[in-house]
């Protein structure tokens, strides 16, 4: 088996895209085809941008801490800040369409198969997970 990746990225937009390109090749290598691939990186990059916007507004100081591992036939991905708690998981309602935000979410759900928060000791806490029947 393909071990996992562990990043922890400076809380700042410009830092998300290598470690978005470091789990998309993750996924690549334990099986996930071209398009869930796609659908992973895009729905980490949602979660990304709601941490930097909601959880560490203006706090560059903070790190964004992303694990990803194969566990029992699913990714895993667990993605760790100490920002602003997440006191409600948002729903996975699409916005009328002429709202310019709130996609990100219903994006979430949508693209992977499980979704869950916890915030605990002053963590945020988000898993993400997607089945690979291949695993």
């Amino acid at each position: 088996m393909i071990r996992g990746c562990k990043l922890a990225i400076p809380a700042k937009a410009e830092n998300a895209e290598s470690c978005l390109d470091t789990v998309q090749k993750y996924c690549r290598n334990i099986g996930f085809n071209v398009e869930e691939c796609f659908r992973i990186e895009v729905a980490l990059a949602e979660a990304i941008n709601n941490i930097l916007e909601h959880a560490l507004p203006e706090r560059p100081d903070e790190y964004i801490s992303v694990f990803c591992q194969a566990q029992d036939s699913m990714l895993v991905i667990e993605i760790l800040d100490n920002g602003k708690p997440l006191t409600i998981l948002p729903d996975d309602q699409l916005p009328d369409w002429h709202h310019e935000s709130g996609r990100g979410w219903p994006i979430i759900y949508r693209w992977m198969d499980e979704v869950s928060h916890r915030y605990t000791n002053n963590q945020n806490q988000l898993i993400l997970k997607k089945l690979l029947s291949s695993l």
